[in-house]
């Protein structure tokens, strides 16, 4: 919960809250994450529909930057989660 609020509040956050094409990306990646959680452990087609939403979201926000930094991000999650069953303790 610290480092949610230390993202949400941080610098680059605060800084970046008037220019929106900055901020929607910003603001979807941490869901991004959540879901794809969710399809891991889960696998329904609402988790898939709505981790491709989010994903688009992000991509279609303004700023492929944000995007191509959670594409790595995410892979790098999916593999811990899926070579621990127990790794659902990362996105917590």
């Amino acid at each position: 919960m610290i480092s949610g609020l230390a993202f949400a509040f941080g610098g680059y956050a605060v800084g970046m809250s008037n220019n929106p094409p900055y901020l929607l990306p910003l603001a979807t990646m941490p869901w991004v994450l959540v879901a794809l959680w969710r399809v891991i452990n889960r696998g329904q087609r609402r988790d898939v529909a709505l981790l491709s939403f989010l994903w688009s979201s992000v991509l279609l926000g303004g700023d492929l930057q944000s995007f191509c930094e959670v594409v790595p991000l995410a892979i790098g999650i999916a593999f811990a989660l899926r070579a621990t069953p127990r790794a659902g303790w990362l996105l917590a």
